[in-house]
């Protein structure tokens, strides 16, 4: 991320064009530097969603596929 960072501040390749799919080198490298964004985006949401599910404890219980387990009831503050 941050070498694309660097490339796309720097403006690297924007003279240069791909001619088979007629796309400048600038242009991809920001292509490649939006998909990158998305899957840390991604994975960073999966860590949170898995992390929720931890301290809720929904891992406690092991149930049947396709099952839905039933809510955990609330907690109060200490």
């Amino acid at each position: 991320m941050a070498i694309f960072g660097a490339l796309l501040y720097f403006e690297f390749g924007k003279e240069w064009v791909i001619p088979l799919i007629n796309v400048s080198i600038y242009g991809l490298i920001l292509f490649l530097h939006v998909i990158n964004s998305f899957a840390i985006i991604t994975q960073a949401a999966a860590v949170a969603i898995s992390y929720d599910m931890w301290e809720d404890k929904e891992f406690e219980k092991e149930t049947e596929p396709g099952i839905v387990p039933p809510m955990p009831m609330p907690q109060k503050p200490h």
